[in-house]
């Protein structure tokens, strides 16, 4: 796995599947192309079963043909086919067809053979239909059949009425509406009369009018239909009965509660007492309350128990109570208790006197009532059933009327009931008996396909199984190897773009794949990284070392500028001496000898002061050129620093391109994965996982970038700087070289006076001459020193500005180094 790329792998899982999935499609190829020859098989076969369903419908169609041909009376003639040979099945049945039928289900053939007899007779039997068939009205008797149904439902509706105990008598009233008065207005019906003999339009003149009277029988039974007015007088005397019960009940104990409570007690009390009169009164009133009030409530009570009482009948009764009631309660006026419940008894008398007339009404209503269901019971029995049976018997007149017409035609009918029909039954048996063979088969069929699809289910399942198990292996092995050293790559770039920056760490990646070339070369990388990084740290050491040579040169520089000033004052001092001894020479010539020997000294003291100003002039422009050198050889590692900057900002973008080529690979996986479906979710994660690890990649590589572009721009300020060093040590090489210049040509002069003086001693004849040379060569040296002095104080701010220069470089080296140092090499 490890020496395969990620194409390969993803290739190796991906083909892996398919050649899986190829198997399963040959597989599926091979059983579904049996399939297909079974389903084909099958249809045919359904093709079979719809043909012997069409046939029988044909036959049966011309059955109906037939039979319509003997009901329908405007056709004259039968008009079907008569031979077998010659109608869609009797095409069929004698062709090739038939036989590709029988070869595809044996087992009809037995069948057909059967068939064709009765398909023979059955055609056949239409020869004797047309020779006996001669056109009738066939619906006439039906017709008539159906209105004599229709008036016995008539009458039975009205029947229904005195069942249900119902004023609603739901039945057509008028003889022109009903279904026979409507079809009497018929064209049918008037040709039916036209086509009929004198006897039938005489029995159909007639039944008019007894149809007529029937109908309006029943309005008259619906005028004294009375069943929910005779119900309603029931329940109103069931209710005020109920109610009176009450009131009766509460009467009788009032009269309890007055002999219980009054008469009784009194009696005992006078009793006791021996109060006769008392005692006398209160058996008065006792025996009063029995027969004047108790006796013809009694009887007031059985007669409204009598069936239909009249009111002036309860009315004499009442006025006897009432008057009893009278005198009774002027009996016990003088008993305050008595009076009270004498009270009480009037006040419950009217409310029985109320509802007693209640009663009485509503059983007046139920007698009315009852008298007008009777009357339209008489009317229904004593006419409406003698209106029927007249009804009736006309319309079988006029239906055996019709049947005798019928007489060719029912010879038709016969012949088709007991020809045709039973040729047609078998037929139909053998149709069925076919048609059920066939689809026997083709359930057989059905089940044959269905157990190999399940079969080829059960299979595709399982290998599909295996492929998502092999997927998800090939996938986490694929992931593994992948993620494994991307995440590694990862870790080591947030470890150097946010750790230690140890770059002498390296990925340890033995894959051959794009994931091992990029790590094989991002260890190239941080290789050359890390060579960059040690040479711009030695460079930085060597610039830092330099920076301190330069400003010790500087130093050097300055001192030695310092100190040649201090002899170029010396020697101008020197000089001027020189000049006022030269001049003294003109003056004391007695002197000559001493003086040109001081001119000797100075001479030679100048010389050698020249000498060592020539000296320190020749160190300051080896210095100088050393300086220079330095800078340049600075500038040149700093130029290759801003290189290898370049170089890394290279890498860093060839590492970009690679996190884009795996960010795209990855985006490629992802497009691969989901056209693979749920094999390919493995490699749907893998190709997240890398293009989430290709975005740290590009994220990191960015980090360092940035980093690197700070490098540069550090080196790019250093380059700038060490140009302006290297510049003011060139003009310093300058000013040293223009003072070597003027020392060189010091030294020669003062070789020329060391001449001079040397040839004072042999005469002094030309000692005016010299002293005149003299003053003039000492003229030239003091303008030559004041020119060295001014070369001196220039050399001093040139050193000055090459020691700032120098401390600035060495800050800029330190930073660098500084930056340098963030990483471990």
């Amino acid at each position: 796995m490890s020496a395969l790329k990620i194409s390969q792998k993803i290739a190796l899982g991906f083909g892996c599947i398919l050649l899986l999935l190829l198997g399963v499609g040959i597989f599926s190829y091979v059983e579904v192309h049996f399939i297909d020859s079974e389903l084909k098989s099958v249809i045919n076969k359904n093709k079979l079963i719809s043909k012997l369903t069409l046939e029988q419908a044909n036959h049966l169609r011309w059955s109906n043909n037939v039979s319509e041909t003997l009901s329908d009376d405007r056709i004259t003639e039968v008009n079907v086919e008569s031979d077998p040979g010659r109608c869609a099945f009797g095409k069929w049945y004698y062709s090739q067809r038939r036989k590709d039928a029988e070869k595809l289900v044996p087992g009809i053939a037995s069948l057909m053979d059967k068939m064709e007899s009765f398909h023979t007779n059955l055609h056949h039997s239409v020869i004797g239909i047309s020779k006996h068939f001669k056109q009738a009205d066939p619906l006439l008797p039906g017709i008539i059949q159906a209105k004599i149904v229709d008036h016995l439902k008539w009458v039975n509706a009205i029947r229904s009425v005195f069942t249900h105990h119902s004023d609603k008598l739901d039945v057509q009233t008028d003889p022109t509406k009903c279904a026979l008065g409507k079809w009497f207005k018929s064209t049918h019906a008037k040709k039916a009369y036209a086509h009929g003999d004198q006897d039938f339009k005489k029995v159909w003149d007639e039944l008019l009018q007894y149809h007529e009277k029937l109908h309006h029988s029943a309005i008259e039974i619906k005028q004294y239909l009375a069943f929910e007015k005779l119900a309603q007088a029931q329940n109103d005397q069931k209710k005020i009965a109920k109610e009176w019960d009450s009131i009766s009940k509460q009467f009788f104990n009032i009269l309890d509660e007055i002999m219980e409570q009054v008469i009784d007690p009194a009696k005992d009390e006078a009793a006791k007492k021996g109060n006769i009169s008392l005692l006398v009164k209160m058996s008065d009133v006792d025996m009063v309350m029995n027969e004047k009030i108790i006796q013809p409530f009694l009887e007031i009570k059985l007669l409204l128990k009598k069936d239909h009482v009249s009111l002036s009948e309860y009315t004499s009764e009442y006025l006897k109570l009432q008057k009893n009631l009278t005198e009774w309660r002027h009996l016990v006026k003088d008993n305050q208790k008595l009076e009270i419940a004498a009270g009480k008894i009037f006040a419950s008398f009217e409310k029985m006197d109320t509802a007693a007339r209640a009663f009485i009404d509503a059983s007046q209503q139920e007698l009315a009532a009852s008298k007008s269901v009777e009357k339209a019971k008489s009317i229904f029995e004593n006419k409406v059933l003698g209106l029927l049976e007249e009804n009736l018997s006309h319309l079988e007149e006029l239906k055996e009327e019709a049947n005798h017409e019928l007489v060719g035609m029912r010879k038709a009918n016969e012949i088709f009931a007991n020809q045709s029909t039973p040729n047609l039954k078998e037929i139909e048996i053998l149709f069925n008996q076919a048609r059920e063979i066939v689809n026997e088969d083709v359930i057989n069929g059905n089940k044959s396909i269905m157990n190999n699809t399940l079969r080829i289910k059960s299979i595709v399942l399982t290998v599909t199984i295996i492929s998502l198990i092999v997927g998800c292996i090939l996938a986490f092995l694929i992931a593994m190897s992948i993620v494994r050293p991307v995440t590694q790559a990862n870790k080591m770039l947030q470890d150097i773009a946010q750790g230690e920056g140890n770059l002498a760490q390296r990925m340890e990646v033995n894959t051959k794949d794009e994931i091992g070339e990029m790590a094989k070369w991002f260890n190239v990388f941080i290789g050359k990284i890390q060579q960059i990084i040690i040479q711009v740290n030695s460079m930085t050491d060597a610039l830092v070392g330099s920076s301190d040579q330069l400003a010790s040169v500087s130093k050097q520089l300055t001192e030695r500028t310092d100190e040649s000033n201090e002899r170029t004052n010396a020697v101008a001092t020197a000089t001027e001496e020189m000049n006022t001894n030269i001049r003294v020479v003109a003056s004391a010539s007695e002197q000559a000898t001493t003086n040109i020997g001081m001119v000797a000294a100075a001479t030679e003291e100048m010389s050698t002061s020249i000498g060592e100003i020539a000296s320190n002039s020749s160190q300051a422009q080896e210095v100088t050129s050393t300086a220079v050198t330095k800078t340049q050889n600075a500038s040149s590692r700093i130029n290759e620093l801003g290189d290898a900057a370049k170089e890394i900002g290279t890498v860093t973008e060839t590492i970009t391109d690679i996190s884009e080529q795996t960010n795209l690979l990855a985006l490629n996986a992802t497009i691969e994965a989901a056209r693979a479906g749920e094999a390919g979710k493995g490699f749907a994660v893998v190709a997240s996982e890398i293009k989430e690890l290709a975005k740290q990649t590009a994220k990191s590589t960015d980090e360092i970038k940035m980093k690197i572009e700070t490098i540069q721009s550090i080196t790019q300020v250093s380059v700038d700087e060490i140009e302006h060093v290297t510049k003011v040590i060139q003009d310093v090489n300058d000013y040293i070289t223009s003072i070597a210049a003027a020392i060189e040509q010091q030294t020669v002069v003062t070789k020329e006076i060391a001449g001079n003086v040397a040839h004072a001693s042999q005469g002094v004849q030309e000692v005016s001459q010299s002293v005149s040379e003299a003053a003039q060569v000492t003229s030239e040296i003091t303008q030559n020193i004041s020119d060295v002095s001014t070369c001196s104080l220039d050399c001093s701010n040139g050193s000055q500005k090459v020691d700032d220069s120098a401390s600035d470089l060495k800050e800029l080296a330190e930073k660098l180094k500084s930056i340098v140092g963030q990483f471990k090499v």
